[in-house]
């Protein structure tokens, strides 16, 4: 604050606002600052909003009488800054308040979903809208009066063939952050559902209602014949197909079947839901066929294969169902079928009905050996769907192959709430197993002779193969385990990380053959995830992502089709609307390869060993994404140099277990005429190379001065070298050693070269320095190339002052406006060097005088002396009328450029415009739209997109514009542009365009993003400042250059950063980042990408600062961080 006015700096608060409580949250943080002055009502200034949506929540729910998991990892942030003016009289008393909405497009939008054990599939939908208030006392106070968060935000679950959307937050001001305890504007909802009111309202069976009919006017025809043998690639079965379709995988011998519900659209919206099968032949899915058309509706089915055929059980409705049938309905009319596939026929034998009884069964397997069938489900007293009412019972079953029918009896008479029940082998004879949800029980029991054993800690039992062993599965909490007999606590089967405990399935057969697979909801993808067992090592690879897809993959199953391990899912396209989600489900394959998969994946190296004749040490990261081991002798790894001649060769020293990294140092001899060189590093491996080419050398400027006096007038000159071997460009900085705000210029030169020196000139004329006392002029090299060495950046040159002991002085008189007399202090008898020639408009520069005497830069000065300019005005010829002939193009005229045709919308001498019209080559990928183009050499702003510009590109995948101008954009501008294209825009029109190229023809999977960022870019992000040292739309870096708030106590470092939705890699901290950050005691290092660390980077942090790194690039970082500026008790841990 000062006489004149005053400055408020607005610096958070950054606060965090539970939506569900430990599980999903909203943060915010504000930035900004305004200025006032006494003497005016004006307040001015610029805030800045950032936005951010966390979570991570796996939530285990009894929705059925098996458990649905709702998983969600969801991160996403938003910025939005605004401009604010506000008026308001001096003498005002009330407070003045004002709210800078922060429109964002199509704000946030969160959906994330899992489908779970036939009955239900649950996600979380939602739209977020953002708005702010703050107070302003002039010259007293200040500060953010309400951060409030609105919108819809909710979970959407299906159970058997309905639907429900339940609120979790519903209203217009949901307070973030609140300066008063009681706030006189709108009216603040409160966060909507608990944890447990999410879990009551789910199992609220009145919740629940028919859901709509699924279009299919999309609908694909079954897409199974054209299946191939390619491994790793989602193919598409079925698009468009049925909501509720979840798929289950079955071998028998040689016969493996793909069974799925699928609709029969001729039949009303209540009885639609059946069971297909699909046979999978010679790696195609035939044409699929009705297990069984009754005409009624078909859900919950299982199969079991024995290895020599294939049993199936379901769950059917024993009547027709009206269009309004409640849950409760639905449950009383369900009952149990069975059948068999006769393999010789292509079509299932009916097994009959297993029960008819008005009550519900839910949860039906089925099992068989060689005395015959068996089957067993959970039933409900009161027709409970979800098991929280009444009691549960479960029932066993067996077929009767003389009378054709069922005999059935209570097997567990009273458990809380069932989970997971299923049936298999065990030491030769037929069990079942299941888990009490409530007291966390399992238990198997033998189905002839009711024989039973308690598991502890038990969720989501299967039966398989351990090894080549029958088999219990479950999970424990932390680990998968296993039981081969009864009467066991269970062996460890799996613990090398986190296998979600409701939603995994276990994949195995008889030859050894064991997998794991589930899906799980991460960076707002539902990916499928595996770990494979290795038979050869014995060992179990750690779980990695096989799919990569921006849809969400549910319901995953899979089987082992002679030795080949296939896998089917749904792939579901989430559009999020403002209060509820519409999906388009596709049923998807996947052939998987059980090869290995090598994959390089960094380079990294110590800055200081680059040097003549130096020693590298390069440490190649590798990967192993395949699904089985690499032994360590099958790498190897050659370095040769840019003439293929091998320079360094080494063979792996560890096996790399399928889904870890590990690695691999190569030594490196650098020559001792060291230029910056490329190197080509090869990985092979079992057939396979990868390359990766690395430049080793930095730029190493020095900086040297020398002086020169030429008639009173000093010039420093500053002399640039390069001892590194990268070229590098930058500026100097000249100014006063003891003074460093004092700048008396800067001066730019272009990159020099290893041996190469570059000359810059500052003069110091009388304004700055008059010779009189002496001077010491400081000079530092700043420059964007990353230096091995800083330490000769600066130097100075010391100016003893003027010896002469008779200085004259000369003024220099220009005698017109926009000149400034020049001062020139000269020895006696010397001449004096002219300054600036002048310019004056009509006039003729004579010289200098003083009088009537003309000097020139040879005339002897004897005194102090004004020398004034003349000037002679200049005769003008006489005009001649001229014709100008030049015509600008008409409007309506087209014109060809880069493969756009645009046409001139207005041609005059004040406005020209041009629209895009359309492309003149249709098969063109993508195309660029810049902001002006040249007519006849006029410049003609790009203003409109015309109606059907780009109809039917159906190949163009990205549209740049550049323009700033676009104000029109006509109908269907964008229709059948492929599918996937991105259309990029400037970062600041990213709102305004998103806005105004809505529904333009384009598909909804058309996505609006910001032009790439360019190199040099500089972003603050969590008070980090950061800039790009290489733009890429895939692989970019950063580095971290200053820290802007001098007083954090604790920073993270992270791995990647996001500017305008691209993400890069954090790789360098620069010289001085931290420097003088002085309450600075924690820097958490994330990134394992981290290559360079300037000098002085953590220069005068507080001398008890620790600097965290990953544990896995400890002996690297260290080594990295070592000498950086940083006091001797600052500790580098891990």
């Amino acid at each position: 604050m000062n006489k004149d006015g005053y400055t408020i700096e607005i610096d958070g608060p950054s606060k965090e606002k539970e939506i569900i409580p430990n599980r999903l949250s909203i943060g915010i943080g504000v930035t900004g600052e305004l200025e006032g002055s006494f003497d005016s009502p004006e307040v001015s200034g610029s805030l800045e909003v950032e936005f951010t949506v966390t979570g991570e929540w796996e939530q285990q729910f009894m929705v059925g009488p098996v458990p649905a998991v709702v998983e969600i990892e969801v991160e996403g942030s938003l910025s939005a800054t605004g401009e604010l003016i506000l008026n308001f009289s001096k003498e005002a008393e009330e407070k003045i308040k004002g709210t800078l909405e922060a429109a964002i497009g199509a704000s946030v939008s969160l959906f994330a979903g899992v489908g779970v054990a036939n009955i239900v599939s649950i996600g979380v939908y939602g739209e977020v809208g953002l708005e702010f208030g703050f107070v302003i006392l002039p010259a007293k106070n200040a500060g953010l009066e309400k951060i409030s968060w609105g919108g819809t935000l909710g979970l959407k679950a299906q159970a058997l063939f309905l639907e429900a959307e339940l609120p979790l937050l519903e209203g217009d001001d949901f307070v973030i952050y609140q300066r008063k305890k009681k706030y006189e504007g709108n009216s603040i909802s409160s966060p909507g559902m608990s944890m447990s009111q999410i879990e009551s309202a789910l199992v609220d069976m009145d919740n629940y209602t028919i859901s709509p009919l699924t279009s299919t006017s999309t609908r694909t025809e079954w897409l199974g014949a054209n299946v191939t043998d390619t491994k790793g690639t989602i193919q598409t079965l079925q698009g468009a197909a049925y909501d509720m379709m979840t798929p289950k995988l079955v071998t028998a011998g040689d016969t493996t079947l793909l069974i799925y519900e699928d609709e029969d659209t001729n039949a009303s919206i209540a009885n639609r839901s059946r069971i297909k099968y699909s046979v999978y032949k010679n790696g195609k899915f035939n044409t699929p066929a009705y297990v069984e058309n009754t005409g009624f509706s078909q859900c919950g089915v299982d199969v079991y294969s024995n290895g020599e055929n294939i049993y199936i059980i379901w769950q059917e409705a024993k009547q027709s169902l009206a269009d309004d049938v409640t849950l409760l309905d639905t449950a009383k009319a369900i009952e149990l079928k069975a059948a068999k596939y006769d393999s010789a026929t292509g079509r299932f034998v009916s097994l009959g009905t297993i029960t008819n009884n008005n009550m519900y069964e839910s949860q039906p397997q089925i099992s068989a050996d060689d005395n015959g069938v068996y089957a067993v489900w959970s039933e409900n007293s009161v027709n409970n769907v979800f098991g929280v009412e009444g009691t549960n019972k479960i029932y066993k079953s067996a077929y009767n192959y003389a009378e054709g029918s069922w005999n059935s009896s209570v097997v567990v008479e009273d458990v809380a709430r069932v989970d997971a029940l299923d049936m298999g082998m065990l030491s030769g004879e037929i069990h079942m197993a299941y888990a009490d949800n409530e007291s966390g029980t399992g238990k198997i029991v033998n189905i002839s002779t009711d024989a039973s054993s308690l598991i502890p800690n038990a969720t989501n039992v299967q039966f398989g193969y351990a090894g080549t062993e029958e088999a219990v599965i479950w999970h424990n909490g932390s680990n998968l385990m296993y039981a081969d007999e009864m009467g066991t606590a269970g062996n460890v089967l799996y613990n090398k990380s986190t296998v979600l405990a409701n939603s995994y399935q276990y994949i195995s057969d008889t030859s050894g053959n064991n997998s794991i697979v589930y899906s799980y909801t991460n960076e707002g993808k539902s990916q499928v995830y595996m770990s494979d067992y290795d038979p050869i090592t014995k060992e179990w690879g750690n779980v990695q992502a096989i799919t990569n897809q921006n849809e969400y993959l549910e319901n995953v199953t899979g089987t082992y089709s002679n030795g080949e391990l296939v896998l089917a899912f749904n792939q579901t396209q989430a559009t999020v609307t403002e209060e509820t989600v519409e999906t388009e489900n596709d049923l998807c394959c996947m052939k998987i390869g059980k090869e290995t998969k090598l994959t390089l994946e960094e380079v990294n190296y110590n800055l200081e060993e680059v040097i003549p004749g130096g020693e590298v040490k390069l440490n190649l990261l590798m990967a192993n994404k395949g699904l089985r081991t690499i032994k360590a002798e099958d790498i190897l790894i050659t370095v040769t140099d840019e003439n293929g001649k091998v320079k360094a060769s080494a063979t792996a020293s560890k096996s790399i277990i399928a889904g870890t990294k590990e690695t691999q140092e190569v030594v490196l001899n650098l020559p001792y005429a060291l230029v910056a060189l490329d190197y080509n590093i090869n990985v092979s491996c079992n057939g396979n190379n990868m390359n990766e080419t690395i430049t080793l050398g930095y730029a190493d400027l020095t900086i040297n001065p020398k002086v020169c006096v030429d008639h009173g007038e000093y010039e420093v000159r500053a002399s640039i070298g390069n001892n590194g071997v990268e070229a590098a460009d930058g500026k100097v900085i000249f100014y006063n050693k003891y003074d460093e705000n004092q700048i008396f210029g800067e001066e730019s030169f272009d990159a020099v070269n290893y041996g190469e020196k570059a000359e810059v000139v500052c003069k110091l004329d009388d304004s700055i320095y008059d010779g009189s006392k002496s001077l010491t002029v400081g000079m530092r090299i700043e420059t964007p190339a990353t230096q091995s060495n800083t330490d000769n950046d600066t130097t100075g040159i010391y100016l003893a002052g003027r010896k002469s002991s008779n200085p004259y002085l000369v003024i220099f008189d220009y005698d017109i406006e926009g000149y400034e007399n020049v001062r020139k202090y000269v020895e006696e008898g010397k001449g004096v060097k002219f300054p600036e020639t002048p310019v004056k408009a009509g006039y003729k520069f004579l010289g200098w005088y003083n009088g009537n005497v003309k000097y020139t830069e040879t005339t002897s000065i004897t005194e102090n002396i004004t020398l004034v300019a003349k000037y002679e005005k200049i005769k003008e010829p006489e005009k001649k009328p001229t014709v100008n002939n030049d015509k600008l193009p008409k409007v309506n005229s087209t014109i060809t450029k880069d493969g756009i045709i645009y046409k001139v919308t207005k041609s005059n001498k004040t406005v020209k415009t041009v629209s895009v019209q359309k492309l003149s080559n249709m098969k063109k990928t993508s195309v660029k739209i810049p902001a002006t183009i040249k007519i006849e050499g006029y410049t003609y702003k790009v203003t409109e997109i015309s109606k059907e510009a780009f109809k039917n590109a159906k190949k163009l995948k990205s549209i740049t514009i550049v323009s700033n101008n676009i104000t029109k954009v006509g109908k269907n501008a964008f229709k059948n542009i492929h599918k996937k294209a991105k259309i990029y825009v400037p970062s600041k029109m990213l709102k305004k365009y998103t806005k105004l190229f809505k529904n333009k023809g384009q598909a909804k999977t058309v996505k609006i993003k910001c032009i790439l960022p360019k190199k040099n870019t500089k972003k603050v992000i969590g008070g980090i400042g950061y800039k790009i040292t290489k733009s890429s739309k895939t692989n970019g870096t950063v580095s971290v250059y200053s820290l802007v708030n001098k007083n954090k106590t604790s920073v993270t470092i992270p791995q990647t950063i996001k500017i305008d939705g691209y993400k890069f890699k954090v790789t360098v901290i620069e010289k001085n980042a931290f420097k003088n950050a002085k309450k600075l005691k924690m820097i958490n290092i994330k990134t394992l990408y981290l290559k360079a660390v300037g000098k002085n980077a953590f220069k005068n942090i507080n001398k008890n600062a620790k600097i965290k790194v990953p544990a896995s690039k400890f002996k690297a970082y260290r080594k990295l961080l070592k000498n950086k500026g940083q006091a001797k008790k600052v500790s580098i841990t891990k």
